[in-house]
């Protein structure tokens, strides 16, 4: 399926917008689709808008349960003027794997600091993204690539998230949150690829982040080597550092990479693609 130039005024998703009540359940799989130049815009000081492309919530407090799948997708070229250029979670459970999310946007606005997410936007939620590309996308603030402002548990593992740019860090930012990332590869954003708040915590496993604020775990810096980084192929070269030093998984995977490759040859790679 394709969902390609829509807009909502002063809402979120343009693209899809997935939303419970206080008291509803649901557990939305959305599979195969391109979301694709998707703009959520407006003003009137409606700080919930956010999720150009995706957007899914829970709308009120109360025992409501949202548990979104997500896998498959491409989600390119979406804007928001508040957090989640590409993809917006708040109040939910959501998982995220096989996907690719490029060249979204969170522009400035004048009427909140929230311009963060360019990629995607967590807050008050439990989230894992798992064999994803995150690249090139821009947030005005903070986490060019992936956004995290919760309490719950968040797992970055085995993607790639290279590119992007915020006023902060620009590969990933975390605020208060318990964030796991293993076996990814987060290099080659702006200003810094990686920052942590004071609140949150890092289980760092495995992984190749360029420069920033990381404690803890054990991880390379160095650069990863792709095949043609300047045409957007983001495959590991044959002397790329990240191949092959992963061991084994440190949370199940997929059988597959984001190409649908067997997911690991000997040790695992870092990154969303697994060297033949």
């Amino acid at each position: 399926s394709r969902i390609t130039n829509n807009s909502v005024t002063n809402e979120r998703g343009a693209g899809i917008f997935v939303a419970v009540d206080s008291t509803g359940v649901s557990a939305p799989v959305i599979q195969g689709c391109e979301v694709d130049s998707n703009y959520a815009f407006g003003g009137n000081n409606n700080i919930s808008m956010g999720g150009g492309g995706i957007a899914c919530t829970r709308l009120n407090a109360g025992p409501g349960v949202l548990v979104v799948t997500i896998s498959n997708c491409s989600v390119h070229g979406n804007s928001a003027p508040l957090n989640g250029g590409g993809m917006r979670f708040q109040n939910v459970t959501a998982v995220v794997t096989h996907c690719r999310i490029r060249d979204n946007v969170v522009m400035p606005n004048s009427f909140s600091s929230n311009a963060s997410g360019g990629g995607v936007s967590v807050s008050d939620s439990q989230f894992s993204i798992v064999n994803c590309e995150v690249v090139g996308n821009n947030a005005a603030s903070f986490g060019g690539g992936i956004f995290i402002a919760t309490l719950n548990a968040v797992t970055i593992q085995s993607c790639t998230i290279v590119g992007n740019s915020s006023m902060g860090p620009g590969g990933v930012y975390a605020d208060n949150a318990p964030v796991t990332i293993a076996h990814s590869i987060i290099h080659g954003n702006s200003p810094i690829d990686a920052a942590f708040d004071s609140g949150a915590t890092l289980n760092l496993i495995s992984s190749n982040i360029g420069s920033g604020v990381v404690v803890g775990g054990t991880s390379l810096s160095d650069d990863p080597r792709f095949v043609d980084p300047a045409a957007g192929d983001y495959h590991l070269s044959t002397t790329s550092p990240c191949a092959n030093v992963g061991g084994s998984p440190s949370v199940p995977l997929p059988l597959t990479d984001l190409d649908g490759h067997p997911r690991w040859v000997g040790s695992l790679d870092m990154g969303a693609d697994e060297r033949p």
